[in-house]
């Protein structure tokens, strides 16, 4: 059980960092505490804010929506707030570090600029397709396989899910 003086806020950042990790490899990742309604429920939030960029309003919202038993603590949604004013700092500062940059160099390069455009539509796209999904897990995005895995298929696996009996 969670006590009043118990922090998360430490965690977010390498929470974060591990889920877009896995993602990135095509992973899914499932968060969870004993009750999965106010740690689990917390973290998820504050994922979907850094990595989302949402605000708390709206990851509260997403993550209750999927799961209506969710309510953080009053000492997780402290940090949680805090969190968010942290984040949309950082995000700020960027802007303006952004403005100083692009400010700074009058003549640009046209090869150079369609390669740095190219490059931010590339992102942006990826972006959009690795939005968060919260819910049940759809499958593994398709990966190219080697000619040695199409040659020679390995047998399917077959993920256990549910509770887990012991053998008979």
């Amino acid at each position: 059980q969670d006590s009043d003086a118990a922090s998360l806020k430490d965690y977010f950042d390498d929470v974060a960092k591990f889920i877009d990790g896995a993602r990135a490899k095509g992973h899914g990742v499932l968060v969870h505490c004993q009750m999965g309604v106010s740690r689990s429920s917390t973290m998820v939030i504050s994922y979907l804010m850094k990595s989302e960029g949402m605000d708390l309003q709206e990851a509260y919202t997403l993550v209750k929506t999927k799961r209506s038993v969710v309510k953080p603590k009053k000492n997780f949604l402290r940090e949680l707030i805090q969190y968010g004013k942290e984040l949309k700092e950082q995000k700020e500062k960027g802007k303006k570090e952004d403005k100083k940059d692009s400010g700074s160099s009058s003549k640009v390069d046209t090869k150079e600029g369609d390669k740095s455009r190219k490059r931010g539509q590339e992102d942006s796209n990826v972006k959009t397709q690795k939005r968060a999904r919260i819910g049940p897990a759809g499958p593994p995005p398709p990966q190219d396989k080697s000619k040695d895995e199409k040659e020679n298929p390995k047998p399917a696996r077959r993920a256990k899910i549910g509770p887990m009996r012991p053998p008979s």
